[in-house]
Formats: C-alpha cells, sequence, structure tokens
C-alpha cells in the first residue's frame, strides 16, 4: 500500500513497507494465492453470513407470508432475490473495501495502513453488511406485496358458476386434497389405523357431489420434501388442502384438521373431532364412523366461504325437493297401513332416491333419517339376513350419522336406540337415544306416537328398572292398543305388582274389547290368568283357562299346548303341537321351542329314549342352525344356559356343569338385566332335572331376592319344580319370600300335599 501511517501510530512501518531507501523495495513481495486473497478480503466471511442470513428469512417467509394473507408468488419472489444478491454481495466484498477515510477499491487499499481498531470495526461492517443486505430485501418485498395484495372476494373464483350447475350436481364448491395425518401421540400401532383413515376420509368426500377429491396416490406422503400448504394444493392444482392430525390416548381420538386454500395459502378453518372407540366396537367400524365425521365436517367448513349461488341453489332445491318428494310417496306405499307387511317392490328405489339426495346434498338430515328407517327393515323385506354382518354395519353407521345431522330429531335418536335395544339386544347401549327421542317428544306437543315411550320403556324393563319403564308409559300420549299391551303388563309382573296389572287389564279391556271379533277378549284373559297364577302360586287357574280354549275359535293349537305343558298335561301336549301351523299361528313354538317341548313331553310320558333324540336335536340346533348362530352374537349366556339344561335332559351332568359356567361367565345384568335373570332360572331347571337340590335351591333364593325378578308363585306353578316340594331347602328359600304370594298361608297346605300329611294340618 503507499499511504504511510498516521502520525500518532504507535506502530512503526514494516520492514520492507515504510521507507523507499530500503533494499528490498527494489524487490516486491510475492503476490498471495487465490484462497489467502479471498479471505484476506473477507469473501468467505460475508457468504457464511449472508447464506446464514438469508436461509432465516426464507424460514420466516413460509411462516409468516401465509398468515398475512401474502400470495405465493411473494414467497418465491423473495426467494429468487436472496438468491441473486448473494453473488452480488460476493462481488461487492472482492471488489471494495471500507476503510478510515471511506469505501475504495481493493487494489488502492493497503491493509498494513489500518489501525488494530478499525479491522475490528471493518469485520463488524462486513458482516453487519451481509446480514442487512437480505433483511432489507425481505421487509420491501413483505411491505410491498402486503399493501398490494388483492382482498376483495371477487378476485375469488365463482365455483358455484351456472356453466356448473346440472341434475346430478346443482351445487359445486370445488376440489380438495387432504394430506394424510400426522401422529401426535399414540401407540406405534395407530399409524396404520392413521393410514386407512386418510382412504377412507377420501372415499366419503369422493361420495358428496359438490367436492372433488385428489386420489391418495398423489397426495404427498409423510417424509416427501417439505412446502407449504398453498405449494402443495396447486401442485396438486386442488382448491383446497386440508393438513390433518391424529392424536390417541387409550380409546379416544382426537383428530385436528386446518384447511388451507391453495389460491392465496389463507387457513380457512381449523376444526376438530373427538370419539370415543366403544369396547365392543369394531375397530375398522369406528374407522368408517370417524372417517365419515370428518368428511361431513370439511364439507360443510368449505360450505361457508363457497355457499351456492342464486342460480346453484334454486337447482338445488328443485332437484332435491323432486327426490325427496317421490321418496316420500314411495315410503307411504311402502309402510301401508300400521300392522301390515311393508312392500318390498318399492325398497330399492326408495333407497336409490335417497342415496342420490345424500350424494347431492350431504347434510340432508331427512334422507339420512330416512335411509335408516328402511334399512332397518330390509331383513322383513327380504333385502337382507338378520346375520349378514354387512348388513348390520350399513345400518349402524347410517343410523349413527342421522343423529350427528340431526340430533334433534325424535326418529333419528329412536332408531339409532332401536338397533341398539332389538339388532344387538344391548337395551342398556340403547337407553341414551331412547331417552333423548322421548325427551324431544316430550317437548315438541303434540306429539302423537307411543313408539318412543314403548321403546324406552323396554329397555329400561330389561334392565332391571320395571318401576321406571311404568314411570315412562305413563307420559305415552295414546291409549295402549292391544298389540303393545304387554309394554305394560311386562314391567308390572317383573315389579311383582300384580293387583296393579290387574287393575290395568280390567280397566282397559272394556275398550279394547268393543267391536271386537272374540280375539282381544281371548288375549285379556289369557293375560290375566298368567298374572293370577304368578300371584297365587295356583296352577288351577290354567286348568280353568285350559276349558273355556278347549271350544273358543280364537284359541290356537300353540296357545293351547303352551298352556298344556304350565298345567303337566304332557299327553296334551304332544297331540296340540301336532296340530300347530308355524306360519300362521303366533303362539307357535319357534324351530328351537318346538323340539324342547316335545322332549320335555315325551320325558314325562315314559319315552326317555326319543326324549333323549329331541334333547340332542335341540342342540344341534344350537350348534348349527342360523338363529343360534344370531343368538350367540346377541345373547351368547342364554344358549350356553339352554344348552345345560339340555345336557340335564340326557343325564349329562359334567357337561351341564360346564355349560352352565359358561353361562355364568357369559352373562351381563349389565348389559341385559331380563337376560341374566332367564340365564339363571334355566340353571335351576337344569339343577333341579339332575337332582342337585342345594344349587337349584340357592339359585331358585337368588331369583327371588332380585328387585325385579321372577315372583314365589310362578316358581311354586311351575310343574317342573315339584320334586323339589318336599325337600327343606326348597321349603326353606320359599317361606323367606312367602311375602310376594296373595295369601301367604297356601304355602302351608302346599308342603303338607307334597309331604303326604292331610291338608287340614
Amino acid at each position: 500500500m503507499t499511504d504511510s501511517p498516521e502520525p500518532d501510530s504507535p506502530q512503526d512501518p514494516k520492514p520492507g513497507t515504510g521507507s523507499t531507501s530500503s533494499p528490498q523495495a527494489e524487490n516486491p513481495p510475492p503476490v498471495p494465492s487465490f484462497f489467502a486473497e479471498l479471505k484476506r478480503r473477507k469473501v468467505v466471511r460475508v457468504a457464511i453470513t449472508y447464506a446464514i442470513a438469508a436461509w432465516l428469512l426464507m424460514q420466516v417467509t413460509a411462516v409468516v407470508f401465509p398468515q398475512f394473507g401474502l400470495p405465493l408468488r411473494a414467497a418465491r419472489f423473495v426467494t429468487l432475490l436472496l438468491a441473486s444478491g448473494f453473488p452480488i454481495a460476493l462481488i461487492i466484498t472482492w471488489a471494495f473495501e471500507l476503510t478510515p477515510t471511506g469505501v475504495k477499491l481493493t487494489k488502492n487499499v493497503d491493509a498494513a495502513g489500518e489501525t488494530a481498531s478499525f479491522q475490528v470495526r471493518r469485520n463488524w461492517m462486513v458482516i453487519g453488511f451481509a446480514a442487512a443486505l437480505p433483511t432489507v430485501i425481505f421487509g420491501a418485498l413483505a411491505v410491498y406485496f402486503y399493501f398490494g395484495r388483492d382482498t376483495t372476494p371477487a378476485s375469488l373464483p365463482e365455483l358455484g358458476s351456472i356453466a356448473a350447475i346440472t341434475d346430478e350436481r346443482p351445487y359445486f364448491i370445488g376440489t380438495v386434497s387432504v394430506l394424510p395425518p400426522q401422529m401426535i401421540a399414540g401407540p406405534s400401532e395407530n399409524t396404520a389405523f392413521a393410514d386407512g383413515l386418510n382412504k377412507e376420509v377420501l372415499t366419503q368426500l369422493s361420495a358428496m357431489r359438490p367436492l372433488d377429491v385428489v386420489s391418495s396416490a398423489s397426495t404427498p406422503q409423510p417424509g416427501d420434501p417439505d412446502t407449504s400448504s398453498g405449494a402443495v394444493g396447486r401442485f396438486l392444482e386442488s382448491d383446497f388442502v386440508v393438513e390433518t392430525s391424529l392424536q390417541v390416548s387409550g380409546a379416544h381420538y382426537r383428530v385436528t384438521m386446518q384447511i388451507v386454500e391453495s389460491a392465496t395459502g389463507r387457513h380457512l378453518a381449523v376444526e376438530s373431532l373427538q370419539l370415543t372407540m366403544e369396547s365392543e366396537e369394531e375397530p375398522f367400524l369406528f374407522q368408517k364412523e370417524l372417517a365419515w365425521e370428518m368428511a361431513l365436517t370439511l364439507y360443510r367448513s368449505l360450505k361457508r366461504p363457497r355457499p351456492p349461488s342464486a342460480a346453484s341453489r334454486k337447482r338445488l332445491e328443485q332437484v332435491v325437493g323432486g327426490l325427496t318428494a317421490e321418496s316420500k310417496a314411495l315410503q307411504i306405499r311402502f309402510w301401508g297401513d300400521d300392522g301390515n307387511t311393508p312392500d318390498a317392490s318399492l325398497y330399492d328405489r326408495i333407497m336409490e332416491l335417497t342415496g342420490q339426495v345424500i350424494a347431492i346434498d350431504p347434510g340432508n338430515a331427512d334422507a339420512h333419517t330416512d335411509r335408516g328407517s328402511l334399512l332397518g327393515h330390509a331383513p322383513f323385506v327380504g333385502k337382507a339376513n338378520f346375520l349378514d354382518e354387512n348388513w348390520r354395519q350399513e345400518l349402524l353407521l347410517t343410523l349413527k350419522r342421522a343423529v350427528v345431522i340431526n340430533p334433534d330429531s325424535v326418529d333419528s335418536q329412536r332408531n339409532l336406540g332401536r338397533y341398539y335395544l332389538i339388532t344387538e339386544g344391548r337395551p342398556s347401549r340403547s337407553q341414551p337415544y331412547l331417552q333423548a327421542a322421548v325427551r324431544l317428544a316430550d317437548a315438541a306437543p303434540p306429539y302423537t306416537n307411543n313408539w318412543p315411550y314403548y321403546d324406552l320403556a323396554s329397555a329400561l324393563h330389561q334392565t332391571g328398572q320395571s318401576v321406571a319403564a311404568l314411570s315412562v308409559l305413563k307420559r305415552a300420549p295414546q291409549e295402549p292398543e292391544m298389540d303393545h299391551i304387554n309394554y305394560w303388563i311386562d314391567p308390572f309382573v317383573a315389579a311383582r305388582r300384580f293387583s296393579d296389572a290387574l287393575d290395568f287389564l280390567q280397566r282397559h279391556a272394556p275398550r279394547l274389547e268393543a267391536n271386537d271379533d272374540g280375539s282381544n277378549a281371548l288375549t285379556i284373559a289369557h293375560l290375566r290368568t298368567d298374572i293370577e297364577v304368578r300371584w297365587t302360586g295356583d296352577r288351577a287357574g290354567f286348568r280353568t283357562f285350559l276349558e273355556r280354549i278347549e271350544t273358543d275359535s280364537n284359541a290356537t293349537a300353540g296357545m293351547r299346548s303352551r298352556y298344556r305343558l304350565a298345567a303337566g298335561d304332557y299327553a296334551g301336549v304332544l297331540r296340540e303341537l301336532a296340530a300347530v301351523d308355524p306360519g300362521r299361528d303366533p303362539y307357535a313354538p319357534n324351530v328351537i321351542e318346538m323340539p324342547l317341548h316335545q322332549a320335555l313331553a315325551l320325558e314325562r310320558t315314559g319315552n326317555p329314549a326319543l326324549a333323549h333324540s329331541y334333547f340332542r336335536s335341540v342342540l344341534k340346533q344350537y350348534s348349527s342352525s342360523p338363529m343360534a348362530e344370531m343368538m350367540l352374537q346377541r345373547d351368547p349366556a342364554s344358549v350356553y344356559a339352554t344348552m345345560a339344561f339340555m345336557h340335564a335332559g340326557l343325564g349329562e351332568v359334567s357337561e351341564m356343569r360346564v355349560a352352565i359356567a359358561q353361562a355364568r361367565e357369559a352373562a351381563d345384568p349389565g348389559r341385559s338385566y331380563q337376560s341374566y335373570l332367564l340365564v339363571e332360572y334355566l340353571n335351576a331347571l337344569a339343577f333341579t332335572q339332575v337332582g342337585e337340590t342345594v344349587e337349584a335351591c340357592a339359585t331358585i333364593d337368588q331369583l327371588l331376592s332380585a328387585p325385579a325378578g321372577e315372583s314365589t308363585g310362578s316358581i311354586l306353578a311351575n310343574v317342573s319344580f315339584d320334586s323339589l316340594h318336599g325337600s327343606p331347602e326348597f321349603q326353606k328359600v320359599i317361606r323367606q319370600h312367602a311375602d310376594q304370594l296373595k295369601d301367604p298361608a297356601v304355602i302351608e297346605d302346599l308342603f303338607a300335599l307334597s309331604s303326604g300329611e292331610d291338608v287340614e294340618r
């Protein structure tokens, strides 16, 4: 360098640079290498500092710009300018240096003329320049794009334009892509659940005609290069991108969905869902349920910023209204008069119409409710089988969807409750929905349908809450018809309120028997007889009723066979069973009861060999018949208890004990209290059959001690327990529960007869 040091510099000139008279002046120093020169001119330092600053600013751009609605091109432009500024910063650093007197060309600057303090200041100024340049570029572009962005609604594409309107798609929102869920928390095995959930969501969305869906095959997978949601949407050519996350804690599943508009990168909404998988629920069925709720939530969220245009709304109302009107008209014909068999020929067309409405208008509550009601009757019109798991899953999902869409509908809540009550045999699970249906019916007078009250009363009765069931029935808006009278009688009897049951029949008999052909009068007499015998313990009432139905034209062979069995007329049982017409007789034994009744009658008429063949026939039915398969699914405890009774009839004591153990293990009074009572009643019969008196009496005591169960009179009136009457254990149990009888004094007379003593005593 040609400049000399400052006069007050504490440093002396370096050898070879301070005096021209030095011998070394004639021999200049060697030229430094290129890399040494890069280091001396601080080019490497500037490059590193610039790269770090630019990288940080690009990260800030990716996070901040979408929050302020800046377009995607703004982020791209920042990246390009920062990249373009990099070589410019290096060139400036190579060509110029900062000196105490200003910026000068490097070739005119001699580093030796700098003070140590200025060298330090220059180093910091170089770093500041390298960091400030990309920051200025970023800030200027951010301000420009923020104040220059177009925020008017007119800038959004009109997706629901008239050109898109058709009868198949009267309303169109746009195209959506759903990214695979990110697991936030939960076991590693839930990754497979998350993958399946994503595919199921896409399937559900693709069935919604207002949306077009990007297939999962073209959706970026976890681990791919990360980009903004808006960029992903533009790459996939979708109008919206949905980012999902899944959090699992035990049986609780929480899904969060962030909806991003691809064109602007804006976050339109954040939706969260939380569902709990029941202990008995199939995981894949739960996955479908969760996926559908996700799809419906997305549809509703996207519909808010993109509602149908006036033209779309008009066409939508016309198309949906026409399909609904045809469906309602066909449903009236399908259901016909109350009590008639539905018209199966209309089933397929109604299902097609409701399916079209749901596809066009996914949130249509009436279509979901109507479809669920119809689907529930599919087995009754030959369109499904009760054992068909696919039908059951479709029915359950349809009914749940109706409740999600329209929780304030009496029919939606009742239909789902009836599914659990009847199809699955889970009265405790049905109660929340049936209670909701009754509350809605109470709050919307005048409600003229008794069915919500009947269904809830039945569920309460089956879970041992018979008094609560009677309370619900009192709120029913209509007087009971003959076909529905047992909804009242069953809880009266279970609560051992026999006097109230007889008063109820007495009060309603005149109305029900008016203009009657005699069938209602016969049914009322049958109910009255059963109640009186359960109350008195005297089976003479059975014989009196038998005398009446011998000449009653409304009585059937099935009814007579049951009364002869109860009265101990076993020869008459065999005679009546031979005349039963299962297709027309409402009292006819079912396919399992028929051989069972035959076996009991044959055994007691002295034909044990043939009786055993019928017992084995029942066992075979329970191991192979479709009805047994259905019963094993709904109520396995009752199946095992019945098998125990069959083994007892065959004298197979060890097999009986195994079946009783299985029945008691499967019995769940919390799920169905009445089923639990039936199991123990059958167990008591099995113990009695093989002569195990102590176990039989202990089981009977358990039944009579239950708050709502068998009565002392029903035990005394059952001929199958006659062999116990002389045992001290049985007499002790009966005396302990004598208060359940109309006249407890009959106990001593009965036991005197059983011991051969004179009745007078």
